[in-house]
C-alpha cells in the first residue's frame, strides 16, 4: 500500500506519527480564544490505550 503513496509520504509513514498531548483546558482555551466553543469532548481512543485522549466538537460562540 505504502508504494502507491509519493516517496516523501511513504517515507514519513514508515517512520511513524508523531503525537503531542495538549491539556484538555489548554484547548478549551485556545477554542475560546479563537471565538468558537467547544460542545463536546467525547473520550477517543484511536491514538491507543496509553494516551487519554478526546474527540472535540466545536461550534460557534
Amino acid at each position: 500500500m505504502l508504494g502507491a503513496l509519493p516517496v516523501p509520504v511513504a517515507r514519513v509513514l514508515r517512520r511513524g506519527m508523531e503525537i503531542h498531548g495538549t491539556l484538555e483546558a489548554d484547548v478549551r482555551r485556545l477554542v475560546e480564544s479563537l471565538g468558537a466553543r467547544v460542545v463536546a469532548a467525547d473520550p477517543d481512543t484511536s491514538a491507543g490505550p496509553r494516551w487519554d485522549g478526546r474527540l472535540y466538537i466545536t461550534g460557534r460562540a
